[in-house]
């Protein structure tokens, strides 16, 4: 059996390295997926102002990655429970975004002390959190991840 390159260490080589390695020595990558409704612990894995849209219509937004540590409770019994490590990300668009981000996040806000969003962002950042993930239907019928009752985890 071969041993498996780290993700890192894999980064860290170029397409050509790669060429010549055994198969089972790359590690597949976790990747995003969209879990299934429930209840989870999460590690926020990046905290910042980005964009999203098409090419030439990007919004800003408040971009959030998360890794679900622990799955809590899924909504629906027969849903497959999401592996530990298992990433998803959520947006929030524009400056009407800015107003739901407050909604999601201000206990855990007000338990960190902060002032500002820019703090905020900054402190949030490696925060191990608990949260409800529910799926909403946007204008173009894709489901995206909607998060409540966001509190900081012990």
């Amino acid at each position: 059996m071969t041993q498996k390159l780290t993700a890192a260490a894999l980064e860290a080589m170029s397409v050509s390295d790669l060429l010549d390695l055994p198969w089972d020595a790359i590690e597949a990558a976790q990747g995003f997926t969209l879990p299934p409704e429930g209840s989870y612990y999460v590690t926020v894995l990046e905290a910042k102002v980005g964009a999203v849209g098409k090419k030439g219509e990007e919004k800003e937004s408040i971009s959030l990655e998360f890794q679900i540590d622990d799955t809590l409770e899924l909504l629906t019994e027969t849903d497959a429970k999401p592996e530990a490590g298992t990433k998803f990300d959520i947006n929030y668009i524009s400056g009407k975004g800015g107003s739901y981000f407050k909604r999601d996040f201000t206990e855990v806000a007000q338990a960190l002390g902060i002032a500002s969003l820019r703090d905020f962002l900054t402190a949030l950042k490696g925060a191990k959190l608990a949260l409800i993930l529910t799926l909403r239907a946007g204008n173009n019928g894709a489901k995206y991840p909607q998060i409540s009752i966001v509190t900081l985890a012990n």
